[in-house]
């Protein structure tokens, strides 16, 4: 005879169903919950870390374009008196050049490190808009500066093999037109470098977006510009 036992378990109704997918829901929102708030907090803790990192850079460069400001205002006189000097050897002076032009230049590169890695955290979107745009307009302002640097150096190279190639300071004519022209193209390399230089001191290291935009400022007539 076949025997027939009741169930263990009691027959799940649509309302034990809906219970249980509701517990499931539940669970689900809660670890979504526990992720997204563990993630919060990790990119909370990586926002400081670059905040941090990008201080300690802005003091660093503030030290490195303080110094390269002393550096470019040699090199401006170093290059003024090789203009003098090789203008009046043009004229016919005969005064010995020997050990008197000077190409010498030397700066430190500021540093971007912590702001390209910035860009590359998932923290940079947990700034404000105002830090963003203040970090951005600093890097390139830094990066216009090393971009100057970089086109007035190989001048200056090139004008001090010249000297070097005739350690007797008695140069051919060539090589004064030559040393002249050099010379003409690195002071005008100079001045752009230390526009950029002085526009990396005085607006480079705000910590805020500066509220004067240039296009609130009158039109600019050329005439009127300096020389």
């Amino acid at each position: 005879m076949l025997d027939v036992h009741p169930p263990h378990h009691p027959t799940h109704t649509w309302k034990d169903f809906f219970i249980h997918i509701a517990t499931i829901v539940v669970g689900l929102l809660i670890a979504v919950g526990l992720e997204q708030t563990v993630e919060f907090f990790h990119h909370r803790h990586q926002l400081k870390e670059v905040r941090a990192q990008l201080a300690e850079e802005r003091e660093l460069d503030s030290r490195i374009l303080a110094y390269d400001k002393e550096m470019y205002r040699q090199i401006e006189t170093e290059l003024d008196n090789d203009a003098a000097l090789l203008q009046h050897r043009a004229a016919g002076d005969k005064t010995p050049l020997a050990g008197k032009l000077h190409y010498k230049w030397f700066g430190l590169a500021l540093q971007d490190g912590g702001w390209q890695s910035a860009k590359q955290s998932d923290a940079i979107g947990l700034m404000p808009e105002n830090d963003i745009l203040v970090y951005s307009y600093r890097y390139f302002d830094f990066s216009s500066f090393t971009q100057s640097s970089l086109a007035l150096f190989p001048t200056l190279n090139e004008a001090a093999s010249i000297v070097h190639d005739t350690p007797s300071g008695d140069l051919s004519s060539d090589d004064i037109q030559q040393l002249i022209r050099l010379t003409h193209q690195a002071q005008g390399q100079l001045s752009t470098s230390e526009q950029y230089l002085r526009l990396c001191i005085d607006h480079g290291l705000q910590t805020e977006v500066p509220h004067n935009s240039i296009l609130d400022k009158p039109t600019v007539r050329l005439d009127q510009l300096p020389d």
